[in-house]
Parts: structure tokens; sequence; C-alpha cells
């Protein structure tokens, strides 16, 4: 393997563990530092993770609705030829379930936090991962799409013609801009 394509995969990689890595620590940070299903309000951070996620779902379902509606477009092909369409298409599998199951275990977290079993404990465990695996996941898909569309935008700009502003005298524009006042007879 050459250099290029051994960074190339490291890079890759990282890009495709890097939420669930990032979601283990930060659960496993939360859970040390005394964040628990008990603490006072936790009722609303539940509210606002459901609230979160399906805007983000939507956000998402919209952003594929669209990415499908102009699939011909350069920006899309684009898209397709930076990334692999399964790994892409992986990605938004992936925040989409995750964002379901950050709203199913919610509403579940709701009805069994106010018992202090082992159940509550791995249910909110498992809800402190997925909501960051979610999160980290979400970010991920915005992260690379804007990557590719800014590093399109830069390739586009060295492409496009010339104005032909430069082309014509001033002399020339003048008379182009007073044939653009006069009216015409009809």
């Amino acid at each position: 393997m050459k250099k290029g394509e051994t960074s190339k995969t490291l890079l890759l990689t990282i890009e495709i563990f890097f939420p669930v890595v990032l979601s283990l620590g930060t659960s496993f940070l939360l859970i040390k530092l005394g964040f628990h299903y008990s603490v006072k309000n936790f009722d609303k951070v539940l509210d606002g993770s459901i609230t979160f996620s399906s805007i983000v779902i939507g956000f998402l379902a919209a952003l594929l609705g669209v990415l499908v509606s102009i699939r011909d477009a350069h920006i899309v092909k684009k898209i397709f030829s930076v990334r692999e369409k399964k790994l892409f298409r992986y990605y938004f599998y992936e925040a989409i379930l995750l964002g379901f199951l950050v709203v199913i275990i919610s509403a579940a977290l709701h009805i069994f936090r106010e018992t202090r079993s082992t159940l509550s404990f791995c249910l909110f465990s498992f809800w402190n991962f997925i909501t960051f695996f979610f999160l980290f996941s979400s970010v991920r898909i915005i992260h690379v799409l804007m990557l590719i569309l800014f590093k399109s935008n830069e390739k586009d700009a060295n492409q496009r013609p010339e104005g032909n502003s430069n082309k014509l005298s001033v002399e020339e524009r003048e008379k182009a801009r007073e044939a653009l006042k006069k009216p015409k007879n009809l």
C-alpha cells in the first residue's frame, strides 16, 4: 500500500469510528462525574433529547429527499464521486436509526426512571451512549457534506468562464447602456 493510500485509509477509519469512540468516552465520563437518571429535572433532559433528535431526523430525511431529487446535479455526482455510495448511505442509516432509538429509549426511560433498579441504570447508560452516538453521527454527516460542498465550490470557481465585462471598451459599454435605456418604438 502506498503512503497516500495508507493515510487515506486511516482517515476513513477514524471518520467511521470516531462517533462510537467519542460516545463511549463521553458516556463513561458523565457517569463518573455523577450524571444520573435521578438528578433533578432529568425529565426535561429526556424531553429535550426527544425534541432534538426528532428535529435532526427530520432534517436528515429532508436532506436525503433533496439529494435524491437532484441526483443528476453536478454537486450530487461530486458527493458520490468523493465518497462511496455505500458508506454515505451507511452514515444516513446510522444517524436516522440512532435518532429513532433515542426517542424510543427516552420514552422508556420516562417510565422506568422513578424506580431505582439495575434495569433503570442499564437503560440510562444505554440512553446516554446512544444519545451521544446519535449526536456525533449527525455531526459527521453534516461535516462530510460541508467538506464536499466547499471542495466542489473551490474547483467550480476555478472553472468558471471569464466574464465579458473586460472585453468591451468603455465606449461600447456606454452605447450598450444607452441602448437599454431608450424605449423601443412599436
